[in-house]
């Protein structure tokens, strides 16, 4: 498997409910809800079946998804201790030095809760862009030669959290995949800032791409389309 990259290789996929998965109202062909659906989770490899499971498969890549549902990149006090548990900023650490990819793919929260953005040269990781110095100062420290991937968070509440994550990922030297701006990136679920998208097309992909009519996070067949989309972006870097 000389011409695949990828093969073998150590994934970590950083992020929040986008890539850990939330398919809370899906219940399969034999009545069985969310993650008791072997469609949905893998049970040997204790994860669900989201775009890193994808790209791992087809690779035979050693995956661990780290992102967690309600995962932040800033730390912010007032969502309590157990909240920042689920904060990139706390979590960073944990990454294992020997990974050969990493991938992080999260904002949309903070947007969200309000984090405070901060100015490009914070190193508080009470900022958004400070927690995102702080975090990809540690990655590039300490793991010289992983291949490290951004992917621009996608719905958020306000278009100047994925423009921060844009001025950090280009300050810091790491490529972005932007599932917002990039018109070559097919839409596997409805982007909320992309230019010139009419309003039909995006309640279209809503329709086909959400887990349910109460659920607008991705199926899978959104993440499955996601998957080839961060694979080639994977192999790019």
């Amino acid at each position: 498997m000389e011409s695949n990259y990828l093969y073998g290789k150590k994934y970590v996929a950083l992020g929040d409910s986008l890539t850990d998965g939330d398919f809370g109202s899906y219940v399969d062909e034999n009545g069985l809800e969310n993650r008791k659906s072997p469609n949905v989770y893998d049970a040997e490899l204790k994860m669900c079946k989201t775009y890193p499971w994808h790209i791992g498969k087809r690779n035979n890549m050693e995956v661990l998804n780290m992102a967690l549902c309600g995962g932040t990149m800033t730390y912010m006090p007032e969502i309590g201790p157990n909240g920042n548990e689920r904060s990139l900023s706390t979590l960073y650490k944990k990454v294992p030095l020997d990974a050969d990819y990493v991938t992080i793919f999260i904002g949309a929260n903070d947007s969200f809760r309000k984090a405070p953005l901060g100015g490009v040269n914070d190193q508080d990781v009470s900022t958004f862009c400070g927690a995102w110095n702080v975090v990809l100062r540690h990655l590039i420290t300490n793991m010289p030669y992983a291949k490290i991937g951004i992917i621009i968070p996608s719905f958020c509440a306000s278009p100047a959290y994925p423009d921060c994550v844009r001025r950090m990922a280009r300050k810091w030297g790491i490529p972005y995949l932007d599932l917002e701006e990039d018109f070559s990136v097919p839409l596997t679920r409805a982007v909320k800032y992309r230019p010139e998208l009419c309003d039909e097309a995006r309640e279209l992909r809503n329709r086909a791409f959400a887990v349910s009519d109460k659920n607008g996070h991705p199926n899978l067949k959104a993440h499955e389309g996601l998957s080839t989309i961060v694979e080639n972006f994977m192999r790019s870097l």
